[in-house]
């Protein structure tokens, strides 16, 4: 993993090296397909899920995951409902979790999986709806800010108990933010707009739509938007 952001989408490996299928895997069905990144956090799992065609059942699942679709269908069924998600859909999958999934033909997708021992207790699995309502929610720090304040929006989805680990949708008007050291790691999928991240080292990469990437804890990143920003996020923060 590069030190400071990965472009998921730009990094992801080619379909041709799925794995051997394995639908029996009660704990997690992906496994056999999973390839993660060099993240040196035990707390903290990202990669690709390259999904061939077949079918399984995840009972119990044993991390909260943040799925996002970036190429292909699998279709889901939870107690609470089922959906066919397609590219650009997310999926949130707490701790003990269960639910069936089958692909037709082959699917790629970006995962997010907080490690830590962490149980919620019952709750469902969450399909992300992108144009969920939004809240107000705070704006960059003052002194950050290259630009006029933003008008910023929110909507946590879903929060583990010690909300070390949460997801959900966001929005802002656009804005410009001098580089800072983040404090936490964020996997973003930006659903409307584009973004502009620049490193303390001066590789700079713009962000449109579909684009999805993870800023990594320690990264010191500046943020240049010049329209209107709508993601789907999720986020690592675990008091040192």
């Amino acid at each position: 993993m590069y030190p400071t952001y990965t472009d998921l989408r730009a990094s992801a490996p080619n379909a041709s090296t799925i794995a051997q299928n394995d639908p029996v895997n009660g704990a997690d069905p992906f496994a056999p397909f999973r390839q993660s990144l060099a993240i040196d956090d035990p707390n903290l799992d990202v990669g690709w899920c390259l999904l061939p065609a077949g079918e399984g059942v995840a009972d119990d699942a044993p991390q909260h995951e943040l799925l996002v679709v970036l190429d292909g269908e699998i279709n889901i069924e939870g107690r609470e409902g089922g959906a066919s998600l397609r590219a650009g859909c997310s999926l949130i999958v707490p701790k003990g979790g269960s639910f069936r999934w089958s692909v037709g033909d082959q699917a790629k997708l970006v995962f997010m999986r907080y490690l830590a021992e962490d149980a919620q207790g019952g709750a469902g699995l969450v399909f992300v709806d992108p144009k969920v309502p939004l809240s107000p929610s705070g704006s960059p720090a003052a002194e950050l800010l290259l630009s006029d304040t933003p008008s910023c929006r929110n909507n946590t989805l879903y929060a583990t108990p010690s909300r070390h680990w949460s997801a959900g949708v966001w929005d802002s008007t656009p804005y410009h933010r001098a580089p800072m050291v983040y404090g936490h790691y964020e996997l973003m999928h930006i659903l409307e707009g584009s973004v502009r991240i620049t490193d303390d080292q001066g590789r700079a990469t713009t962000f449109e739509q579909d684009s999805i990437f993870l800023v990594p804890k320690g990264a010191k990143c500046s943020w240049l938007s010049e329209e209107h920003v709508r993601k789907v996020w999720g986020i690592l923060r675990i008091p040192s």
